[in-house]
């Protein structure tokens, strides 16, 4: 698909308009779960995370283009996705674990 310029930049135009929402769902769902002062600091680390996918994703995809030719753009994309999957992952089994510790 990288060859047809005309596609480029379909598939390029539609990813950036799916990250962008991606990132206002996110600040939606942070305004609905947190109602308290915290809402701040979960709004600080949700931005300065996007931030850092903004610095790493294009270098990246620059990178990988680079070594990997036209598909290296969608296998840049798709290795960021999956490490961006294990870290949520990880995440969520250590606010589980952390759940179901007793407090003393």
């Amino acid at each position: 698909m990288m060859g047809i310029h005309i596609a480029a930049l379909v598939v390029a135009f539609l990813l950036g308009g799916l990250l962008e929402g991606f990132y206002t769902v996110g600040l939606i769902c942070i305004a609905k779960e947190c109602r308290t002062i915290g809402i701040a600091s979960a709004n600080g680390c949700f931005i300065s995370f996007c931030g850092f996918g903004e610095l790493v994703g294009p270098l990246t995809t620059g990178t990988s283009i680079q070594y990997l030719g036209s598909n290296g753009f969608v296998v840049g994309l798709t290795t960021l996705l999956a490490c961006y999957i294990v870290m949520i992952t990880f995440a969520k089994q250590s606010v589980a674990a952390r759940a179901t510790v007793p407090a003393n």
